[in-house]
């Protein structure tokens, strides 16, 4: 069969089962696989590893990172499969990619973020600290979704803007119930008071908000924590674009700071708290324990954690203050929804 034939039915079938953000992904990798490829190579049974070593040196030669090479060429490696191909990855010798490092905010730098943040902003980011969600399980967050004192994790179709239908699915269609803190729950029943979305944090179209990543690196320059070596490269002009280079010294560009690390800090306190770490899998929506383990938790994590009766602790700096409280139930585990994280702010 043809390429461009197979990688259209292909294109189709994800379509249908993925989300919009994923098939276009899916479509720009693929087109650009197909572009690369030398033009004897018509049908896909003449694919072969020096086929696939070309195109990951065509990337390197666009200056793609290791792990950026590695998901392209794992997505190429999905098509080759469902046309037949009998263990296309094992053509392949993927670059080797870092494994990241956990590093969850300190309470000092969680107490400079928020000092820094306006109110709006202190909703949104506690809902990211205390839920341990990624960015667009919480832009598609519906008050619907919340029940109990968890939110509800799942799939959802709605109607985006001029009318058109689209779906959310959550990362590897895990859905799953996460309990909420008192302090975060207060915030939100606030908030629903003056409502008038069924979104829990649309835009000003009324869609999902897909901007939580520049403005909380904005919050991180205001709050004095950029680290000042980190340079890149944006496109500035409002009518007319063009490439500028910008240092996070004077720009909200800093690569230390980003939305997952928010997430790696939940999972941090609630490690600390003795939460089980299945449990903790089961609220950050991980298939694999090893995933939990390697990188939302403290290296060392040990195998079976007895957690403690009652505690409650408190760290005081000053005008700011963190207090963190958890007891147990009647059968003995910890109960997240009957936790306070509070931050207090002059």
């Amino acid at each position: 069969m043809f390429w461009r034939r197979w990688c259209g039915l292909f294109l189709d079938q994800k379509r249908r089962k993925k989300s919009d953000a994923t098939y276009k992904n899916y479509k720009h990798i693929l087109g650009e696989f197909v572009d690369q490829l030398p033009a004897s190579v018509r049908f896909i049974d003449q694919v072969n590893a020096d086929v696939l070593d070309s195109h990951m040196r065509y990337l390197e030669s666009e200056k793609a990172a290791p792990k950026t090479i590695s998901n392209k060429m794992m997505v190429v490696s999905f098509m080759l499969k469902a046309a037949g191909v009998a263990t296309p990855s094992k053509m392949m010798e993927l670059p080797t990619v870092e494994e990241e490092i956990p590093e969850p905010y300190t309470r000092e730098d969680l107490q400079a973020l928020f000092k820094a943040m306006t109110p709006e902003e202190r909703v949104r980011y506690t809902f990211f600290l205390d839920t341990a969600c990624r960015e667009k399980e919480v832009a598609h967050a519906q008050w619907a979704d919340l029940i109990d004192g968890k939110y509800w994790v799942r799939k959802k179709t709605f109607k985006a803007r001029g009318g058109k239908e689209r779906q959310f699915s959550p990362k590897s269609h895990e859905t799953r119930l996460i309990p909420l803190t008192r302090e975060l729950m207060d915030m939100l029943n606030a908030r629903r008071k003056s409502s008038k979305s069924q979104r829990i944090f649309p835009n000003e179209w009324g869609d999902p908000e897909g901007h939580f990543l520049r403005k909380f690196k904005a919050v991180a320059k205001e709050a004095g924590l950029n680290c000042g070596e980190c340079e890149t490269t944006i496109s500035e002009g409002r009518f007319t674009k063009h490439p500028a280079e910008v240092s996070c010294l004077t720009r909200p560009v800093c690569e230390k700071h980003y939305l997952h690390r928010l997430r790696k800090t939940c999972a941090t306190f609630w490690h600390e708290k003795h939460i089980p770490i299945r449990t903790i899998q089961s609220w950050l929506g991980h298939k694999s324990l090893e995933t939990t383990q390697k990188y939302y938790v403290a290296s060392a994590i040990p195998r079976i954690v007895p957690p403690p009766c009652s505690y409650s602790r408190r760290i005081c700096s000053n005008s700011s203050t963190l207090v963190l409280l958890s007891t147990r139930s009647s059968l003995g585990a910890v109960r997240p929804e009957a936790e306070s994280r509070v931050y207090g702010f002059q």
